[in-house]
């Protein structure tokens, strides 16, 4: 994941996040669902293991069976409560559909954890970017680079979280017992 916001927030007297960092040169895998999308980057981007991401790779599986899948999905894992629908005229159907859900939502957790495994680690990492042809001698890679600019010092689009946000956002987020209507799984 990308360092703007967290050093935004904690680390803005050792740096200064909304410069350009030049300097900085980010590798990530091209199936890395958490690359970027937990914090920002800024400076050179390239995204590695794209001639690799073959159906003859182990991962390839893993990773396709979470596509489609929106992060509360994939990262939502109550432990001690179950989701139950609000219908109390529900039909056999419905719960039918609610089940299938529910066992499709599971998949799409267990492939990200296993597609995760590959796509994030340092190993798998050193062992394609050891490879001349997804890394390249003026280090660009073979899913390409692009230059990503910085978070303005403003954050004019809230790009970057809050306390203030984050505060507002739990407190309107349900409680893990609520019930969840057949409507918001949108089935």
């Amino acid at each position: 994941p990308g360092f703007q916001c967290i050093a935004r927030d904690k680390y803005s007297k050792d740096m200064t996040p909304s410069d350009t960092h030049s300097q900085l040169k980010i590798y990530v895998h091209v199936m890395d669902a958490l690359a970027g999308s937990v914090d920002q980057y800024s400076g050179t981007v390239c995204r590695y293991g794209l001639r690799n991401f073959t159906t003859a790779e182990p991962f390839y599986a893993y990773c396709s069976r979470m596509v489609g899948h929106t992060g509360p999905e994939i990262f939502w894992r109550p432990s001690t409560t179950s989701t139950t629908t609000t219908a109390d005229d529900a039909t056999e159907e419905t719960l039918a559909a609610f089940a299938e859900y529910d066992v499709n939502i599971t998949t799409a957790q267990e492939a990200f954890d296993q597609c995760h495994m590959y796509t994030h680690s340092v190993w798998y990492a050193l062992m394609l970017l050891s490879d001349e042809d997804t890394l390249n001698l003026d280090g660009t890679t073979d899913g390409g680079c692009e230059t990503v600019d910085p978070i303005d010092s403003a954050d004019k689009y809230g790009k970057c979280p809050t306390t203030v946000t984050a505060t507002t956002d739990c407190a309107n987020f349900f409680a893990p017992s609520a019930e969840v209507s057949m409507e918001m799984l949108a089935i």
